[in-house]
């Protein structure tokens, strides 16, 4: 199982024209714009159809520069039941990749590092063509180091920590287990995504700054900002009120399984172990793209797309820059990231001028179906964030029927927490320094079931991504429609 999809999707999968560049002006939306956009109400259809789809919950945050519509359905935990609520803390997964790059952007406009200096320099002997692969390269994914999270060592011991964590990895594992393959290319010569990079990255910031990369977030991003439920979590804990996350019974055999206890977030590390809130995360993204984390130069450098990157993240219009997916159609250009990890799915996006910004979290492990009904209210969210005309929503979604005797969830489930209000005041400046009712929740899974979960959550993402590639090719800038087309399913 990849516990750590790549950014993501619109993520959902995300994907647009291709990038020149390091523009990040996007012209503000007139009032006009703003007001096609769809409503709250239609948002939240749209969310309830994610809970049809077999979601436990699903949160949404949408500022639209004027005003924030926030709100969360289903539950934050089956049993026993608990209401979801928007200012719950979630796993974010690849979300992490944004924060790490920020604080290693911040180090080199304190010319404390470099990001042309070679791993060599600060971790000689831990990967190979260590004087060739550069801070730069690992940040944009351009170093060629194998994803450790696709070695079937790594992958066999993780699986067993869903029953019970008996295994706390380090970074210096992680690395190891990257390094027991080949790299996929010469150095600096093309554009992969893969985990490893910023679990070495994460490396050279604890021996650059001898703090460990946890607390280099807090003070250096968390604290600022005030972000008082973000954090870099390497066990299962929380700090505050969460959201548990789901297995859906398709893919364990059985029913819903709680992930909240058994994600060893050890296996993530600097690549994904983070933790926030979708204000949170709002706050974080809008704050980064306004340019109040770093100085301009460091900005124009995270924003400026790999030449090789180009329409292959997220499909045509997609592009990475450094930690940071850029995506753009004839209506919107948006900056961003997205994440996954065991139960969990997040993304966060900003217009180029951090004055916009959407988050959806949805605590349940994607299948087809659920990727389909998440990308449209993703794709809706979007439309409201930038004022522009809504997607054609997609049919139902074509996918594989569960396995005989596993039970579906499409029951109805209560909003929580609905709230429209204010858009905040900006952030601080840079500085030095659900289901059903009915469903078994079982505790534990049976080996065939979760054993088959790495499979499945792979063709998930991939379905997801292409069907969110298919709809920026060929409806991206079409006018409005709710008539139900066929072009969109997601297969």
């Amino acid at each position: 199982m990849t516990i750590l999809k790549r950014g993501t999707w619109l993520v959902a999968a995300a994907g647009a024209v291709v990038l020149a560049a390091t523009n990040l002006t996007l012209p503000v939306a007139s009032a006009t714009a703003t007001e096609r956009g769809p409503t709250a109400a239609v948002l939240r259809t749209a969310a309830r159809r994610v809970l049809d789809a077999g979601a436990t919950g699903v949160i949404l945050r949408v500022d639209n520069g004027r005003h924030v519509t926030r709100f969360a359905l289903g539950a934050a935990r089956l049993a026993p039941h608990r209401d979801l609520a928007p200012d719950d803390e979630i796993r974010v997964g690849s979300n992490t990749k944004m924060f790490v790059s920020t604080v290693a952007l911040q180090l080199v406009a304190e010319h404390r590092i470099r990001l042309d200096d070679p791993v060599r320099r600060w971790l000689p002997g831990l990967i190979p063509d260590d004087d060739r692969i550069t801070l730069r390269m690992l940040l944009a994914q351009t170093s060629g180091l194998y994803d450790y999270t696709e070695d079937d060592s790594f992958n066999e011991i993780f699986l067993r920590s869903l029953d019970r964590v008996e295994h706390v990895f380090t970074p210096r594992e992680l690395v190891g287990y990257a390094t027991a393959h080949p790299s996929a290319f010469t150095p600096g010569t093309d554009w992969a995504y893969s985990n490893t990079n910023y679990v070495v990255a994460g490396m050279i910031l604890e021996k650059v700054t001898g703090t460990p990369v946890g607390e280099l977030i807090d003070r250096r991003i968390a604290r600022p900002l005030h972000l008082q439920h973000t954090y870099l979590e390497r066990s299962s804990a929380f700090r505050g009120r969460y959201a548990h996350g789901y297995w859906m019974p398709e893919q364990t055999g059985a029913g819903y399984v709680d992930t909240a206890g058994r994600n060893d977030a050890s296996a993530a590390w600097a690549s994904g172990a983070l933790v926030s809130t979708v204000d949170d995360l709002a706050r974080f993204n809008t704050a980064l793209l306004a340019g109040r984390l770093m100085p301009p130069a460091q900005l124009r450098e995270m924003t400026t797309p790999v030449p090789w990157s180009a329409d292959r993240i997220l499909g045509r219009g997609s592009a990475y820059g450094l930690g940071l997916i850029s995506v753009a159609t004839d209506q919107w250009h948006i900056w961003g990231h997205g994440g996954s990890i065991p139960g969990y799915f997040t993304f966060s996006f900003t217009d180029g001028q951090g004055r916009r910004s959407v988050e959806l979290f949805v605590p349940t492990e994607p299948t087809e179906k659920l990727g389909s009904a998440a990308n449209d209210l993703l794709l809706a969210a979007v439309a409201a964030m930038t004022g522009t005309a809504p997607p054609r929503w997609a049919g139902p979604a074509t996918f594989s029927p569960p396995r005989p005797g596993i039970a579906m969830a499409s029951s109805p489930v209560t909003a929580s927490g609905c709230v429209s209000s204010p858009s905040p005041p900006a952030a601080s400046t840079y500085g030095p320094t659900s289901w059903a009712p009915g469903s078994t929740e079982t505790t534990s899974a049976s080996s065939s079931g979760v054993g088959g979960l790495r499979a499945i959550t792979r063709r998930a993402y991939a379905s997801w991504v292409a069907g969110f590639v298919r709809w920026l090719e060929t409806d991206a800038g079409s006018t409005a429609s709710e008539t139900p087309r066929s072009g969109m399913r997601i297969r």
